[in-house]
This record gives structure tokens, C-alpha cells and sequence, in this order.
């Protein structure tokens, strides 16, 4: 992994989108601030428009997220049981 702005952008905006809980959740209170600057294309679909790296950001995100769900037992982790299998 290498840091390259546009990736970690790119990366953060398509993990809040697709793990935010709502409007009153920190992760689309981040979205809301990253879109700001960010608009992605409307033929944009998420994860499998990200580079390689964009990826490994994204996946390195959400490992962090369901460690921290784990560990606290919380919301995150049921939706996480759910939307993985």
C-alpha cells in the first residue's frame, strides 16, 4: 500500500457509503464532509471502481471497523455478520 491522495479519499468516501448507519452515524458524518471535495462520477459504483491500492485502503478500514465491533460487542458487529455471511 502506498499513499496516493486520490486513492485514500477515493477509499474512505466508498467505505462510509457502504457502512454508515444512518444520518445521526459518525461514518456519514464523514461521508458528508468528504463529499464536500470529492464528487465521484455517476458512473461510479464503489468498491470495484477502486485501484488496487484504493482496495487495500478500503479493506484495511473495514478490518479496523470489525475489530472494534468485536471487540465491543456492538451495532457493527451484527451488521457486519449480516452484510459478510
Amino acid at each position: 500500500m502506498y499513499y496516493d491522495r486520490h486513492d485514500i479519499i477515493e477509499a474512505h468516501y466508498a467505505f462510509c457509503v457502504a457502512y454508515h448507519g444512518g444520518q445521526n452515524s459518525d461514518l456519514y458524518k464523514r461521508q458528508c464532509r468528504i463529499s464536500r471535495y470529492y464528487r465521484p462520477s455517476p458512473m461510479w459504483r464503489g468498491y470495484p471502481n477502486l485501484s488496487d491500492n484504493g482496495k487495500e485502503i478500503y479493506n484495511a478500514l473495514r478490518d479496523k471497523l470489525e475489530a472494534r465491533a468485536l471487540k465491543d460487542k456492538g451495532v457493527y458487529a451484527d451488521y457486519l455478520r449480516r452484510v459478510t455471511g
